[in-house]
């Protein structure tokens, strides 16, 4: 198994603690997800799987995409490309955009507490995640 691959035991056992049936197709788009950090659109998704999973569908890629994200196991990012990204990292994190290349990076530092609290009393409201893009050049583009 590769160093970033999840077991397929545990992705039948996630998707069963969601109520979801532990479908080929489905056991290898999150797999897929998991093991990747190229935080790809569902037509990515699907080029890759295609070469070696010939009997997937598009519409089958969209439809799981949708179904773990509406699950909670995954996330849909919208950088304003014209498309959806995915992460199979559903933790808590941030993402930077680098404008010129196009890179995702996970940002993996927590927004100060006491801030999102701040925001909850101020705009009288309840915060139950965040979402935060950072966008601007990655160290490469930057140069």
């Amino acid at each position: 198994m590769k160093k970033n691959e999840i077991d397929k035991n545990e992705i039948i056992e996630i998707l069963k603690k969601c109520n979801l049936k532990s479908t080929p197709q489905r056991i290898e788009i999150f797999r897929f997800l998991k093991s990747t950090k190229i935080h790809p659109s569902p037509d990515l998704i699907f080029s890759k799987l295609k070469k070696k999973f010939n009997t997937i569908s598009r519409a089958t890629v969209y439809n799981t995409v949708q179904t773990l994200y509406n699950k909670g196991i995954i996330k849909k990012l919208d950088f304003g490309e014209g498309f959806e990204r995915c992460d199979g990292d559903s933790e808590n994190h941030l993402h930077f955009y680098c404008k010129k290349c196009k890179k995702i990076l996970d940002i993996y530092k927590s927004l100060d507490r006491n801030f999102l609290k701040k925001i909850e009393q101020t705009e009288n409201i309840k915060i139950d995640n965040t979402e935060i893009y950072i966008k601007g050049l990655c160290f490469k583009c930057k140069k």
